[in-house]
């Protein structure tokens, strides 16, 4: 073997060991960032590919999972950014909600349609803390600002997607279950 080669082996294994135990973790925190499945696939791809690219530049491995979520917290920036532009040249509104909704699915979109109208930092401060388990601390250290700033984040979004699914279940009646409780 080559000796560029068995450098670019050790760089897929590495990369790989890292990978194997935060996968889920990344790919639960870009699917709540997306609205759709396709799109949080997109977001994955591109994060993951950038990640793998600019792998050298990774200083710490403890520091994988941070890396690669601003990663993908970058990249979905910048893509609801380019949206918007697009959107702005089309001055096309779009609806993201569907009116069928059914039992758990409905209540995953719901909950996605909320996630959707919360401001970014504070969407992934509540994303971090809730679907993914991290403490105050690691979002702190992801996000930076203070400890106090990641709390407030958590329970403003707490908050404000409790107000947004209240109201699209009030005006729209989307869920004729009796069970279904918020």
């Amino acid at each position: 073997m080559e000796p560029d080669s068995e450098i670019q082996q050790d760089k897929n294994t590495v990369f790989i060991s890292l990978l194997n135990p935060v996968y889920d973790n990344l790919y639960r925190f870009v699917r709540a960032l997306s609205y759709n499945r396709e799109d949080a696939l997109d977001l994955l791809h591109d994060t993951l590919l950038t990640a793998y690219e600019q792998f050298e530049s990774l200083q710490n491995n403890q520091a994988f999972l941070s890396w690669l979520f601003t990663i993908a917290s970058r990249k979905h920036k910048r893509n609801q950014f380019r949206k918007k532009i697009l959107s702005w040249i089309v001055n096309e509104k779009s609806n993201h909600v569907s009116q069928n909704y059914h039992d758990t699915d409905a209540e995953i979109e719901l909950l996605y349609f909320g996630l959707s109208h919360l401001p970014l930092k504070v969407k992934e401060a509540l994303i971090l803390s809730e679907i993914n388990g991290f403490s105050l601390k690691e979002i702190q250290d992801i996000q930076g600002g203070s400890l106090s700033g990641v709390k407030s984040r958590v329970a403003r979004g707490k908050q404000k997607l409790r107000e947004v699914i209240e109201k699209e279940v009030k005006q729209n009646l989307i869920f004729n279950n009796p069970d279904f409780r918020l």
